[in-house]
């Protein structure tokens, strides 16, 4: 694995933040995907999507998880997957019925 540094986000957000002169493009793997199709990885890997130009719409999903006594400094109110929140150092969503 090949240690990537970034840029320390000034608004919560890490998009176009790594600093990528030491990654060598020529191993980049390309993952196309056809309808229906979904990969998962951690938000570790270095990774990106050219512009869509399709009439097609084309979706993602980022997905968190952590314990109740870790306090969220952003703007995001988070759901309770499983067990209860003890610490109350978040205000919580509603989940989905």
């Amino acid at each position: 694995m090949t240690a990537v540094n970034h840029a320390a986000p000034t608004d919560g957000h890490y998009f176009g933040l790594a600093d990528t002169r030491g990654f060598d493009f020529s191993k980049t793997i390309d993952l196309e995907l056809r309808k229906g199709e979904f990969v998962i990885f951690t938000d570790r890997v270095l990774h990106g999507a050219e512009p869509n130009r399709s009439q097609q719409r084309r979706a993602g999903l980022a997905m968190r998880f952590t314990t109740p006594f870790v306090r969220i400094l952003r703007n995001i109110k988070p759901v309770v997957v499983i067990g209860e929140d003890r610490f109350g150092f978040n205000s919580l969503q509603v989940p989905p019925h």
